[in-house]
């Protein structure tokens, strides 16, 4: 895995009638990126992959700078290494949980493909080896949302772009899979931004908070901060809903 880097992002951008002003700054921690439907969240994940184009600014990972306007510098999707989970975890129905795997990694190395160690590497790092043989469409909702973080590791990315990970699973599913998932994603060394509607997911996973309202950011810091200085509105009513019971244990 790479060294601990940042992800620094100062950047304009538009995504049909939404406009976003953004400036982030995010280290090798998990951020978590709450706010009102509509309010950009996923347009801005999608910015800083390149599917969205950033009008004017700055997107820079660790050494590689991935967007320079000013410098005519927009590095393609592909060569970003952004590693990007989005809700339905978007794993290829056709093929083995290994060969998802296996895709995923010849796609990074211009199509060299992986060895069957290097793919049961990856797999184990994430608890699932077991599944490799397994197809999509045979695995549990925790299962998907394992194997979706596992390939998306599996390319030694420079950053992890999570939308919505947990959304789609029941309310006991998901309180086993947030309490692993904060585990797995505080090991890693690059910088994570996940997207969540849901209190509890900030509070657990997340060491820093990032409230995106109308396409501009109104307020970031901790839970703690968040919960004694609520900017707005809406980051009032989204911290008073979290449960007062311990959110850790599954």
């Amino acid at each position: 895995m790479n060294a601990a880097s940042n992800l620094r992002a100062k950047f304009s951008a538009k995504r049909g009638r939404l406009a976003l002003e953004v400036e982030l700054d995010s280290d090798s921690g998990t951020l978590a990126l709450v706010g009102p439907n509509g309010s950009g969240k996923t347009s801005l994940l999608l910015a800083l992959l390149g599917i969205v184009r950033v009008e004017r600014g700055r997107i820079q990972v660790g050494e590689q700078v991935l967007v320079d306007t000013d410098m005519g510098i927009h590095v393609p999707l592909e060569a970003r290494r952004l590693a990007y989970v989005p809700q339905d975890y978007a794993l290829f129905p056709h093929l083995s949980v290994g060969q998802n795997v296996a895709f995923a990694m010849a796609s990074s190395t211009m199509g060299r493909a992986p060895a069957a160690p290097t793919i049961h590497a990856a797999l184990q790092r994430l608890g699932v080896a077991e599944l490799a043989d397994r197809y999509p469409q045979t695995l549990s909702g925790g299962e998907k949302q394992r194997v979706a973080l596992a390939r998306a590791l599996s390319v030694n990315p420079r950053g992890l772009l999570l939308d919505e990970p947990l959304a789609a699973l029941d309310v006991h599913t998901r309180r086993s899979v947030r309490s692993f998932l904060g585990e797995a994603l505080g090991r890693l060394t690059i910088p994570t931004i996940i997207v969540t509607h849901d209190p509890a997911d900030a509070r657990v996973i997340a060491s820093r908070i990032v409230v995106l309202e109308a396409g501009k950011i109104t307020q970031q810091g901790s839970w703690a901060e968040l919960t004694t200085r609520p900017a707005s509105a809406f980051v009032e009513e989204f911290v008073s809903s979290a449960p007062t019971v311990s959110l850790a244990t599954p």
